[in-house]
């Protein structure tokens, strides 16, 4: 039951950017911020109870959820309903700064998912890894940046396209393309 939960929770703070898109012009902004403040603190209390979890995951889910409250008791607060449009800018900068911070204390954060299918990394794989997190932050930072002009921009429908839609596609590509890399650098350690 709590996977299930949990896994019905990231959906909808994945969905975040359609859910703010179909609710500003039905809802009251009270009744928007009161479900999402609600959404974070469920996460929040997911991930004090995630038993086995990398530590730099946890933290990750736990400044997005106490931001996400911040974020939501900020705009209940200011009543400014594009204060909500921040949350995916917030994401990125909460990611590049974790994998960043990864770089500073290694082990990288890719290095760390490396070891959870192979514990013995020769060091050119350690190397690839912290290259494949700098690839990382720089598309965070991109990322972060483009989420930033959708919401200077004033269209609502960009910004739930870009955050909800196209951000995730263009991770899904930098995700396969990187596997693809990954399997030729393997096959070349190997031989």
């Amino acid at each position: 039951m709590n996977k299930l939960a949990n896994l019905l929770l990231s959906i909808l703070i994945v969905a975040y950017p359609f859910l703010i898109f179909f609710s500003l012009d039905r809802l009251p902004l009270n009744a928007i911020v009161t479900c999402l403040f609600a959404l974070f603190i469920l996460r929040l209390l997911f991930v004090f109870r995630a038993k086995k979890q990398i530590n730099y995951l946890k933290y990750f889910a736990l400044l997005s959820a106490i931001l996400g409250c911040v974020l939501s008791l900020f705009a209940l607060v200011s009543q400014s309903e594009n204060s909500l449009l921040f949350y995916p800018v917030i994401m990125n900068i909460i990611a590049f700064v974790i994998f960043g911070f990864s770089l500073l204390y290694p082990p990288s954060i890719i290095e760390l998912f490396a070891r959870l299918v192979n514990k013995n990394l020769p060091d050119q794989a350690i190397n690839y890894t912290r290259n494949v997190t700098i690839t990382w932050c720089i598309f965070f930072i991109i990322n972060g940046s483009i989420a930033f002009i959708t919401v200077l921009s004033n269209d609502l429908s960009l910004w739930t396209w870009y955050n909800g839609l196209i951000s995730y596609i263009l991770m899904g590509i930098l995700f396969i393309i990187e596997f693809c890399i990954r399997q030729y650098v393997k096959r070349k350690l190997t031989h």
